[in-house]
């Protein structure tokens, strides 16, 4: 078989297990409705944080239009926006993680100075000034089959952009699928901007609620003149890792995750200083202007500690 024709082969072929990548997560049971009003090639869904519409929606996209492409046609690609390069790579990571292959095979992201796409690739995941260059380059977006734009709730010049810009490439193009995400959007208002006679489809998804307790945890003082001081990093560390210890003893296998007010790792941060059992999980939130060779060495795993970040604001999101 040539290399062409088993590019074709894959491409054409529903690629990705959805059971698997939507275990436990709760958008899983709006997975039918999305993929029934994707038949209208628009849609709007409206999820909170949490509920895995990022991880999930992406790949059901996908395996629609894969199984709407005629046998010796490739499908197209699905093209998700994220406002941030951190959050581009860190979506594409996991989703690549869980389907079992290698960033950059069936899954990859395109940023500023930096993509790991192939011919094969499925889903990409790119920043909006990716996106937007792109339209401005070739505004039919050839190999191209669907557009995500995620959190779409975060307005910007670029992303305002894109919103219209796609709007009437829809116009053009019917056979491009276009779907807006976000947590917190305005669903009634894009559906009107994106419908064309009548307002795309909402799709929801339920809150996935748990048990929440509050605990007092009292610590030394957290500002001086320098910012943060290591005694109240020493403090959260230590409350932290003792939180973990309690849920360990209540339930075996349980991961802690905490979010610290520091842009990059300290000693005092370490768990070996606090004198408990060192987290299988933890989450340091770190500034969004640090490179991939620092993302990947912060997600790198080390032993039995997984670590990852979640992204600050920050002006600069190309």
């Amino acid at each position: 078989m040539s290399e062409v024709s088993a590019i074709l082969e894959t491409m054409s072929a529903a690629p990705f297990d959805l059971e698997r990548i939507g275990h436990d997560l709760p958008f899983a049971e709006s997975v039918s409705n999305l993929e029934s009003v994707l038949q209208q090639r628009v849609a709007v869904v409206q999820a909170p944080p949490g509920t895995g519409k990022t991880t999930l929606v992406p790949p059901v996209i996908a395996n629609v239009l894969a199984g709407a492409a005629p046998a010796s046609q490739a499908a197209g690609r699905v093209v998700v926006v994220q406002p941030r390069r951190v959050a581009a790579r860190a979506a594409a990571r996991r989703l690549a993680a869980l389907t079992g292959s290698q960033p950059g095979d069936v899954v990859g992201w395109s940023v500023r100075g930096e993509s790991t796409t192939k011919p094969s690739t499925r889903i990409e995941f790119v920043t909006p000034g990716i996106m937007l260059r792109r339209l401005l380059r070739d505004p039919d977006l050839p190999g191209t089959a669907a557009v995500v734009l995620d959190e779409v709730h975060e307005r910007g010049v670029e992303s305002d952009l894109l919103v219209g810009m796609l709007a009437e490439l829809r116009e053009l193009r019917d056979d491009l699928t276009i779907v807006a995400m976000s947590a917190t959007v305005d669903a009634a208002r894009f559906a009107d901007l994106l419908g064309e006679d009548t307002p795309a489809p909402i799709v929801d998804c339920p809150s996935a609620l748990y048990p929440l307790n509050v605990e007092w945890a009292p610590g030394p003082q957290r500002l001086d003149d320098r910012g943060v001081t290591p005694a109240f990093l020493s403090h959260v560390a230590r409350a932290a890792a003792e939180a973990h210890s309690k849920a360990v003893k209540a339930h075996d296998g349980a991961d802690a995750s905490y979010s610290c007010p520091a842009r990059g790792k300290s000693p005092a941060w370490h768990p070996n200083s606090t004198g408990c059992p060192t987290p299988k999980f933890w989450n340091y939130t770190v500034s969004s202007r640090l490179g991939s060779r620092t993302e990947r060495s912060l997600g790198a795993n080390r032993g039995s500690r997984r670590e990852s970040w979640s992204p600050r604001l920050s002006r600069n999101r190309r």
